[in-house]
């Protein structure tokens, strides 16, 4: 029963996805000395790495380092606009490299696309016909303008 307990809150509060990893990783990367000792770095050190390898799944190898790495580096040079596909990147549960590229294909797409819809507007119009004295008939008209 304990081992089942602690498991459960091992899956909650310990994921083990790319997007934590990412994060731990920054937050690693990010230790700087601070006014204090050069001591005081070392626990910080320490800690950090057992964040990392806490959240490292068990056959987690270097050569999956070095994907996760190069996606996490892709990830990282986007701009603030690009947050919220970010966050949907980080829930991913691999940071496959074809997928990353994939995904940013499809972004980049969908950028565009919405690009162009913000150049366009359709107006829709809808009244009842006037030489018909049955009210359920409709005269529609769609206008597409292009701005």
């Amino acid at each position: 029963m304990p081992v089942k307990f602690w498991k459960a809150l091992q899956d909650v509060h310990l994921q083990q996805h790319p997007g934590t990893r990412l994060n731990a990783t920054n937050t690693f990367l990010s230790i700087r000395k601070l006014p204090k000792s050069l001591a005081s770095l070392m626990p910080q050190a320490d800690k950090g790495m057992q964040d990392l390898k806490a959240l490292h799944p068990w056959d987690y190898t270097i050569k999956k380092l070095n994907a996760e790495l190069h996606s996490m580096a892709l990830i990282c040079t986007l701009p603030a606009e690009y947050n919220t596909f970010i966050s949907s990147l980080l829930l991913l549960s691999n940071l496959n490299l074809k997928k990353l590229q994939a995904a940013f294909q499809t972004e980049e797409t969908q950028h565009q696309s919405c690009s162009i819809d913000s150049t366009t507007s359709l107006t829709f119009r809808a009244s009842t016909t006037p030489h018909c004295s049955n009210n359920h008939h409709f005269n529609i008209q769609f206008t597409l303008h292009l701005l």
